[in-house]
């Protein structure tokens, strides 16, 4: 066409958790610029992707864990915290994908403490898979501990889902205010007990993650709103 002027469209915009909630808490470990790390990678401070200014921390260089190539590596004595950032009990939907196969019985790579277990993820002694969660779907077993695993679990008030590589393992009503309990206390991500001036990790967790989010609200149609995706 004579004097025609041909634009090339514009890659449409990556797709975060934002889109889901503008008041969704996200950590990309395939963003290094939302890390604090020294020159072997150990990372101090891991910024949300959102820009919310919540903050996962660890000022102990014996306790940081290491970053490379797009995800966070975690030895057992290796954490980060940072305080809840959800009210106890609210509806919230986590996500999180995690690399490595860990053992043994209690090893945590996400939970809330605060002297008494909130939700968690753990390995049974059978090495398998737990969420300990709202009332009515504690102890959830989830199969056998695998190499590269992505986990969606929403809570909400009556009901509870749980999705597992693409797989809707638990979907189940329940009683109870149900949502995120979290014992007011902190969000550790690699160990089990938080992290004080008085002491390290309790039972902690090898494995590396690559993403994690927290979102305030239940989102039971989360495999087909891009969510599951992200995590990959």
């Amino acid at each position: 066409m004579i004097g025609a002027t041909v634009f090339s469209g514009a890659s449409a915009p990556a797709w975060t958790p934002d889109l889901l909630h503008p008041g969704a808490i996200w950590f990309d470990a395939r963003l290094p610029d939302t890390m604090t790390m020294d020159a072997q990678g150990r990372v101090s401070h891991w910024r949300d992707g959102g820009g919310l200014g919540h903050v996962l921390r660890q000022d102990n260089p014996a306790h940081q864990p290491v970053w490379s190539a797009g995800q966070l590596s975690f030895t057992p004595d290796q954490h980060l915290f940072a305080p809840s950032p959800l009210p106890d009990g609210a509806p919230a939907t986590l996500a999180l994908r995690l690399r490595g196969a860990p053992g043994g019985a209690w090893d945590n790579p996400v939970s809330w403490w605060n002297g008494a277990p909130g939700t968690a993820l753990s390995i049974g002694p059978d090495l398998t898979w737990r969420w300990y969660a709202a009332p009515g779907i504690n102890a959830w077993g989830d199969g056998a501990v695998t190499v590269d695993t992505r986990f969606i679990l929403s809570l909400g008030a009556n009901r509870a889902q749980l999705i597992r590589n693409g797989q809707v393992r638990q979907d189940n009503a329940h009683a109870g205010p149900g949502g995120l309990i979290t014992n007011g206390g902190q969000m550790v991500l690699g160990a089990r007990g938080a992290a004080d001036s008085a002491g390290g990790p309790v039972e902690g967790w090898g494995g590396a993650v690559t993403a994690f989010a927290l979102i305030p609200q239940s989102h039971f149609d989360a495999l087909n709103n891009g969510l599951y995706d992200w995590l990959a």
